[in-house]
């Protein structure tokens, strides 16, 4: 098959005015949406999704951009209009003009809105049955290794960094195989269902989920909360929890006190996304070694495909290649998306 970037390189990123979707494992939009700027594309669309990483199309008929990786949806904010002028006195009968102020400069969209969050804790051996060696939705990743790695990054990223599980309406659409919006089972995909006050994400995004006292911690998506079995906590559909809240993060710690020393008791706050620190992406694509058929992957863990280990859409961040609709899973595999 030819590859989506052997014509001309378009850009080293592009800022996507309408829908982002998925092409031979790539990003993808309309060239006639694709910008080469965030300020091209909030002049002409209003909003964008930004894809990077070797941009390109296969052919010049195409009408397409396609990268690697993908962003958070942006909306635009509108510049501040300009102060009018107005006329001062001067000690001479002669009236001046003030000089003309400089207009402030419009506040660039922010990389995420806050989204209104509740949180848990979830830990090997907890009331909710999870497991030591347990692994979560997105790739099958082990989340006590990752709990692991990520706790040593403190000192260098300024933040505690978890594996979290995602709320299903969070995630929604679930995706891939054997994706079942009853049960909660399939992986999040990478553009979401559109509901009101629900920040979607997927997996390999970071989060900073700020509770009400301030103190802020960082999350990799590595798991999703499916309402069947919490629906006290984890809402779908759009709709809110039994607390009220619309979105809710599920902190993993490798025991109940490695969260909450540092976050709390289930505290509530807000979650937006962020990009994730390049000392944690490189941290995961360490661990991941989704080239290396063995030992086997602690990050993507569902199946080799000859080449790579496979996880979830987002997982490609660290090397993984990614499970879609059309692409199932082998029948070997002793865990399913």
């Amino acid at each position: 098959m030819m590859s989506l970037v052997s014509g001309a390189i378009a850009a080293s990123s592009k800022y996507c005015g309408s829908a982002v979707f998925n092409k031979d494992g790539k990003r993808c939009c309309s060239k006639a949406n694709a910008w080469d700027s965030a300020s091209a594309a909030c002049a002409n669309d209003g909003s964008y999704i930004k894809i990077h990483k070797n941009c390109g199309s296969n052919r010049r008929r195409v009408k397409r951009i396609c990268c690697d990786s993908v962003n958070a949806w942006h909306g635009c904010s509108s510049p501040t209009p300009a102060p009018t002028l107005a006329p001062t006195s001067a000690p001479t009968p002669a009236p001046t003009l003030a000089p003309t102020p400089t207009p402030p400069s419009p506040t660039p969209p922010p990389s995420s809105a806050a989204y209104a969050s509740s949180s848990s804790r979830y830990y090997p051996e907890d009331t909710g049955n999870t497991t030591a060696g347990q692994v979560g939705a997105c790739g099958g990743a082990v989340l006590d290794t990752v709990a692991s790695k990520l706790s040593a990054l403190t000192g260098t990223v300024g933040m505690h960094y978890f594996p979290v599980a995602i709320a299903q309406g969070m995630a929604q659409p679930l995706m891939c195989s054997t994706a079942d919006e009853s049960t909660g089972l399939g992986s999040p995909s990478i553009i979401g269902a559109g509901y009101s006050n629900v920040l979607h994400t997927y997996c390999g995004q970071c989060i900073e989920f700020t509770t009400s006292e301030g103190t802020t911690v960082g999350g990799v998506v590595l798991d999703t909360c499916p309402y069947e079995s919490n629906k006290e906590w984890c809402s779908k559909d759009g709709s809110a929890n039994q607390h009220g809240f619309y979105n809710h993060v599920d902190i993993f710690g490798s025991s109940e006190t490695d969260v909450k020393n540092v976050v709390g008791s289930n505290p509530t706050g807000s979650v937006k996304t962020v990009t994730c620190p390049a000392a944690v992406t490189e941290a995961l694509t360490s661990v991941a070694a989704a080239t290396q058929q063995s030992p086997k992957s602690e990050v993507c863990t569902w199946y080799y495909d000859g080449s790579k280990w496979q996880g979830s859409p987002g997982m490609s961040d660290f090397g993984c290649s990614e499970c879609s609709n059309d692409r199932r899973l082998s029948l070997t595999s002793s865990v399913f998306v």
